[in-house]
């Protein structure tokens, strides 16, 4: 399934599509408008998720505030929570595994009124479990090919930006995952 067959049953791909990306590419405006900015990030989460909690929406501010502060010519513009395949959960959680569709719509309300942090429902929508690193692949695809089409004509050089990718996750998953020295593909992992 590719990211632009995700469907909203009332309104069709191409409408789901622009509304995951909606807050992107609003901060993405707005931060290039500011003129300060001349790299920006999109933080990018997988997980559970059951259910979702403060917490993981704070992980996201902590990490943009300290991005921020750390770099002045960066700014966060996205953050997305990815909710894990059914098949992880429920091996994970047994019994107490809620579906993908009720997390989804929990982090739906979670983040609806979160200035740069949205729902990215692509993994949970595979057909199987997909590992972490095969949708930070795929989702990395899918904002390159949306937010930076870059061509030989200089009026698009002019309008490409600097978008990296980085994996936000807890220290115990970097551990695991070995993942101390980063991912790779120009993923970062904070």
């Amino acid at each position: 399934m590719s990211i632009g067959s995700i469907r909203n049953p009332k309104n069709g791909a191409a409408s789901a599509v622009q509304v995951i990306y909606s807050k992107l590419e609003r901060n993405l405006q707005e931060a290039r408008a500011h003129g300060r900015f001349t790299k920006y990030a999109v933080l990018f989460s997988t997980g559970s998720y059951n259910p979702v909690h403060f917490h993981h929406l704070s992980m996201f501010d902590l990490a943009k505030t300290k991005m921020e502060q750390q770099d002045s010519s960066l700014a966060v513009v996205a953050g997305f929570l990815s909710p894990s395949h059914d098949d992880y959960v429920t091996e994970k959680l047994g019994s107490k595994a809620l579906p993908s569709e009720m997390r989804i719509d929990m982090l739906q309300i979670a983040t609806k009124n979160h200035s740069f942090v949205a729902v990215h429902p692509w993994e949970a929508a595979q057909p199987h479990f997909v590992n972490f690193e095969n949708v930070l692949r795929a989702v990395k695809g899918a904002i390159f090919s949306k937010f930076l089409r870059k061509t030989s004509s200089r009026e698009d050089q002019e309008e490409a930006v600097d978008v990296k990718l980085y994996y936000l996750c807890g220290t115990d998953h970097i551990r695991k995952c070995g993942l101390e020295r980063g991912l790779g593909g120009g993923v970062g992992v904070v």
